[in-house]
Order: structure tokens, then C-alpha cells, then sequence
């Protein structure tokens, strides 16, 4: 899985700045500051370039991905 990180000052970001895409499996994994965690499935990679050169990525997270594609927790790191 590649990684990349956000400037969250740059981009504006309040809840993340890290996410992880796999290619072969199609998921894009949020990792959040809260300690929570999310994998979207089915996520193509044009869904992933829309969502990196976004100026609003959390809306385009919660308007769009959590609408349009499978999702789950997968870890929540603040129980830890």
C-alpha cells in the first residue's frame, strides 16, 4: 500500500492528513487524528487522484465517498 501525507495547514484538513491506497485491491484506507480508521472499497484510482487534488477533501470524504463506495472501521488507534 502507498502512502502519502497532506499539509493540513496547507490543504486546510481538521480530522486527517494521511491515506493509503492499493491499487491491486482497490482500497483507499483514511487514517484519522482521532484514532479512527476507514477502508473504502471499490475506489478507483481516478477516485483517488480526485480526492488528492482536492480543495475540500473531508467534504469530498463525507459527501461523496462515504455515499458512494463500501466502508468500514478497520482500526480505531485511540483504544490503544
Amino acid at each position: 500500500m502507498k502512502k502519502t501525507i497532506f499539509n493540513d495547514n496547507l490543504w486546510g484538513l481538521s480530522s486527517f492528513n494521511e491515506i493509503g491506497y492499493d491499487k491491486e485491491h482497490q482500497l483507499l484506507t483514511i487514517y484519522y487524528y482521532s484514532g479512527e480508521v476507514l477502508e473504502f472499497q471499490n475506489v478507483k484510482e481516478k477516485d483517488v487522484f480526485e480526492l488528492i487534488i482536492s480543495t475540500d477533501k473531508e467534504e469530498l470524504i463525507n459527501q461523496t465517498f462515504k455515499t458512494t463506495f463500501p466502508y468500514k472501521i478497520v482500526d480505531n488507534l485511540s483504544i490503544l
